[in-house]
């Protein structure tokens, strides 16, 4: 069995892993905020919590948004 260590270090390595264009980066940035206000409606209507914890609790309160390096959105529920 392959351990996550060894999953990663293969797909490090294997040469299909590349930095984001910056048009990819808005484009995927994009798509958190779409995906993540869907998730939010559903918890709205069913009452649960939910918060950025993180990097994007950080970006939303320094940069007024994402951490301009950063490409992912940390959200967390609480029920």
């Amino acid at each position: 069995m392959l351990s996550k260590k060894m999953i990663l270090n293969r797909t490090a390595n294997s040469g299909s892993v590349r930095p984001l264009s910056d048009d990819e980066r808005k484009k995927l940035k994009k798509t958190l905020l779409c995906m993540t206000a869907e998730i939010d409606a559903v918890c709205r209507k069913y009452d649960i919590k939910m918060f950025l914890v993180g990097g994007s609790l950080l970006g939303a309160i320094r940069h007024g948004g994402f951490i301009p390096w950063d490409d992912k959105l940390e959200r967390d529920i609480y029920y």
